[in-house]
């Protein structure tokens, strides 16, 4: 079939054929996340997360009146939201050697439009899931949304990204929080024994246990989490969870368990179910490095959106047809203290730096 090429795509003449997609990969962590209220007024925003008093363990004499009154236990967590932008367009040489109709042409553009949404879409998954920090505009590189890996954060572990945006760097860097407007207070901050960051090969179930149980600790319950992993990590927890245990010095086994399912050998593990809760295995294309994973309530995250995917086809000056798709939005992750990481010392961030 002819078509015409230019230093832009691919045109065919029969239109009526879908284009291929190299890069089918979705947006998972975006898609999931429920819509909070509508982010307004301006792009540094706040709310409150309540902590807890301690138990009172002392009992109350007889005929003593009330020596005192609680306040309130809630601190407030700033932060910013981000502007995304693609720029979707179709030269003047496509159009004038299509043989398609108008309105096909019409389509063509209409084709590009709906691409640069995908990637836009992609874009938000990577920066909300990155190691990137808030930032205030700075005239020169914008404003920037933080990250899970900074919002889940005890303040000391490292991170694969060292800049404010997303230049990546083998080996880790400090997660000192330098928007000093969004800092996360002390007493918010996720607890370092829910932080693992050794290497990957010592990842275990018994560290994951020991993280699990310092988070049912704070939490209370044993809801579910869901970890969001790079392929990495994916691999890693297949291999090794459910399948092996140490030996116990001076023990012998009286009792084997062997899994049953059926007539399907599985080797994947998509649900962990450990003595203080459950986490299920997702899948994230858009991780910052390979061996990422960030154990979530999703019930404490929300889209925070002024607005998202806004179309406005520009103006021709002769190059051919133009267009901008806008976003300004930002995600809220909620209390700190609700969630996991898995930060292995041993990640290299340049294993994902590619596009597809």
């Amino acid at each position: 079939m002819a078509s015409v090429v230019t230093a832009d795509r691919t045109t065919h003449e029969d239109l009526s054929n879908a284009e291929s997609v190299l890069d089918m990969r979705q947006t998972p962590f975006w898609s999931r996340l429920k819509t909070g209220k509508k982010l307004q007024n301006h792009l540094l925003y706040s709310q409150a997360v309540d902590s807890t008093g301690g138990r009172r363990r002392q009992g109350v004499p007889e005929r003593q009146d009330v020596k005192g009154f609680e306040g309130d236990n809630a601190s407030k967590l700033y932060a910013r939201g981000q502007r995304f932008q693609r720029t979707p367009a179709v030269s003047t040489e496509v159009e004038t050697f299509d043989n398609a109709s108008a309105s096909e042409r019409m389509k063509n553009y209409a084709a590009q439009v709906k691409a640069k949404m995908e990637e836009l879409n992609r874009d938000i998954d990577a920066k909300i899931l990155s190691d990137q920090e808030s930032q205030d505009d700075d005239g020169i590189t914008g404003y920037f949304l933080r990250g899970a890996g900074r919002w889940i954060n005890d303040g000391t572990t490292g991170a694969a990204t060292a800049t404010g945006g997303d230049s990546p760097s083998s080996g880790t860097a400090s997660l000192a929080f330098n928007d000093t407007a969004t800092a996360i207070p002390t007493v918010l901050r996720t607890p370092t024994e829910q932080i693992y960051s050794g290497t990957l090969a010592n990842l275990s179930e018994e560290t994951v246990t020991d993280m699990m149980q310092n988070w049912w600790q704070f939490a209370g319950n044993s809801m579910g989490l869901t970890l969001w992993c790079a392929g990495g990590l994916k691999r890693h927890i297949s291999r090794y969870f459910g399948k092996y245990v140490d030996e116990v010095a001076g023990k012998v086994v009286v009792q084997q368990v062997t899994p049953q399912s059926g007539h399907t050998l599985t080797q994947g593990i998509d649900v962990w179910n450990g003595d203080f809760g459950t986490f299920t295995v997702e899948l994230e294309p858009w991780m910052p490095t390979n061996e990422r994973g960030y154990g979530m309530v999703m019930n404490q995250a929300q889209k925070r959106i002024a607005y998202h995917m806004k179309h406005m086809e520009l103006t021709n000056k002769g190059g051919g047809r133009r267009g901008l798709i806008d976003s300004i939005l930002s995600v809220w992750f909620g209390d700190p203290r609700a969630h996991i990481k898995i930060v292995p010392s041993t990640e290299d961030a340049a294993v994902l730096t590619q596009d597809f």
